[in-house]
């Protein structure tokens, strides 16, 4: 349970008429369950749910967080009062359900729903104070969360772990890009060389090729496991960790331009070069598993190469493609959008830098999700059209459809030239006003 979690609701066997229905004409006159029940229900009243729900407390805001504290631990003797009187109604009944079993002249079925309202009490208030509990919790945590003075020290450390996390990336970064570039340089050859083998302009077997081909698979795999794996991974983790962290020192002007902003720009840097990496060896590992799965199951008819610029087709138009170009379109729009903002945001008057601060690191963002969606693309159209290999672009579904991502990614890759110039002119003067 937590401040997202459902108040439990008050037992509805705990009730006046339900007990006066069940018990019926008892030879005992005075058994004190109704003022048991009265009691317990007072209680419950006494209860404020608002001060445990998500809906109706910020802890968005250090403000809200040490108000919601402060209501919360205003409430503790209510619900200290509330759990104690639902033990003491079970308690109650327990001794009059035993008392009654050893009486004839009451029904067994009314010690029966004795013990029923018991453990029905008993749940109660348990469920109320692990909701309380769960919820005070959740409030400290964000209380603990938004203080700048606490955070300020935490944030220094989680920086300087993610620096030497990304020290390390740095280290293997350009070895492993020179060696998938290597990869990629053999490979063209490659493809080039299988098919002029495959359409007998060389006197030479074309399986000799698929070992070469499986080889740049395997390696190009090997660089992704390592780098994406565990270097990247463990990088990323910490990386959201500090972001976590610095969001909520807003008044440390010179924390924010000492460690904030000088981190963000080196975690940019880390984040794009992770996306390049993730695209080139991706592809690398599809182009060359296509080619050696050519060699390996035969050249395509035009029913296979229809199937296979489906599946490449799929990556630009398909609704749960990241890359799709309508992702990769609103991606272009949102750049021309955070640059919008932050001219609102410059003639804004006092300037609100916490502000340009997000707009700026979304926009970031923004510009590395479209050039890696559009390079994604590119490799898409790039291995349908070896697919195809000059035999099947006539086909009108093939022809077309490799026509038509040609166009789209082309588009694309305009209208992105054209806000990234216009969003970097900003971010530029936002990085400027930032380290001022």
């Amino acid at each position: 349970m937590s401040l997202d979690g459902y108040w439990p609701m008050f037992p509805k066997s705990i009730n006046e008429k339900v007990w006066q229905k069940k018990k019926g004409i008892l030879a005992v006159k005075k058994t004190g369950i109704s003022e048991k029940i009265a009691e317990a229900e007072a209680a419950f009243d006494n209860l404020k749910p608002a001060l445990y729900s998500r809906i109706a407390v910020d802890i968005e805001t250090p403000e809200g967080a040490e108000k919601a504290a402060k209501a919360i631990n205003g409430d503790k003797n209510n619900v200290k009062a509330f759990v104690k009187s639902m033990n003491d109604f079970a308690d109650h009944c327990e001794s009059k359900a035993a008392e009654f079993k050893k009486s004839k002249l009451v029904p067994k079925a009314v010690g029966e729903f004795l013990e029923e309202m018991a453990g029905d009490a008993r749940k109660c208030g348990a469920d109320v104070l692990k909701h309380v509990e769960a919820a005070a919790k959740e409030v400290d945590d964000a209380v603990n969360a938004l203080s700048e003075d606490k955070n300020i020290p935490v944030a220094k450390e989680c920086i300087e772990t993610a620096y030497q996390l990304i020290d390390e990336w740095d280290e293997l970064f350009p070895g492993k890009m020179k060696e998938l570039e290597e990869m990629e340089k053999e490979l063209n050859l490659l493809n080039k060389e299988m098919d002029s083998r495959l359409e007998g302009k060389v006197d030479q077997p074309a399986d000799e090729l698929k070992e070469p081909l499986k080889r740049i698979r395997d390696d190009a795999q090997k660089v992704q496991d390592v780098m994406l794996g565990k270097k990247a991974y463990a990088a990323l983790k910490v990386v959201k960790q500090v972001r976590g962290i610095t969001k909520t020192i807003k008044n440390d002007q010179q924390f924010n331009k000492d460690f904030a902003d000088p981190f963000e720009a080196r975690a940019n840097k880390f984040i794009e070069q992770r996306e390049k990496l993730n695209v080139v060896s991706a592809n690398l590992i599809g182009d060359a598993g296509l080619s050696f799965s050519l060699l390996q199951d035969g050249l395509k008819d035009e029913e296979g190469v229809m199937k296979e610029v489906a599946k490449f087709a799929e990556i630009f138009y398909g609704e749960s493609s990241p890359n799709s170009v309508e992702k990769t379109r609103e991606h272009v729009e949102d750049i021309a959008g955070k640059a919008k903002e932050i001219i609102n945001g410059l003639r804004q008057q006092p300037i609100d830098k916490d502000a340009l601060r997000t707009l700026k690191q979304k926009g970031d963002d923004s510009v590395v999700k479209v050039d890696n969606s559009i390079f994604a693309l590119r490799g898409a159209l790039k291995t349908s059209a070896r697919l195809a290999r000059g035999r099947f672009e006539k086909h009108p579904m093939i022809g077309n459809s490799l026509k038509k991502m040609a166009i789209d990614v082309d588009t694309l890759q305009k209208a992105s030239i054209k806000n990234k110039e216009v969003y970097e002119r900003l971010a530029s003067r936002v990085l400027e006003l930032l380290s001022g």
